[in-house]
């Protein structure tokens, strides 16, 4: 990013109330390769989730992390607070996710690195 790798990229795919991704430099959903010059390991935190604002790795499956990311934009989830701490999610994140939204199917599926952080930033993503 420092290098500008990211300048003048668009978001190819938005779905509206999921997510919006980019990081494709052709722009196809196709392309973009890594700063390792190869696909790199997922790397998954506990402390981390695709709550609504999370910025995660898009990748074709385990492991196959490049350049593409997406911002998680859903505000609603179709799980309700105690059927998420059944299926072993803590009760925070749970609750956070009932009242803020996002993705939990993701979590573990997809790395998160980074989360919105202001009101400014979930204006712009609405």
């Amino acid at each position: 990013a420092k290098e500008g790798y990211y300048d003048g990229i668009i978001f190819h795919r938005v779905i509206p109330e999921f997510m919006i991704q980019g990081g494709d430099p052709t722009g196809t959903g196709m392309g973009g390769q890594s700063i390792y010059g190869e696909s790199f390991e997922d790397e998954f935190s506990d402390e981390l989730y695709n709550l609504r604002g999370a910025l995660s790795m898009a990748n074709a499956g385990p492991n196959t992390n490049g350049s593409q990311f997406f911002i998680v934009q859903n505000s609603k989830i179709p799980y309700a607070k105690k059927e998420l701490e059944r299926g072993g999610w803590p009760t925070p994140i749970a609750a956070a996710y009932a009242e803020n939204g996002g993705t939990p199917h993701l979590d573990r599926r997809h790395t998160v690195f980074g989360q919105l952080a202001d009101d400014a930033s979930f204006k712009v993503l609405d």
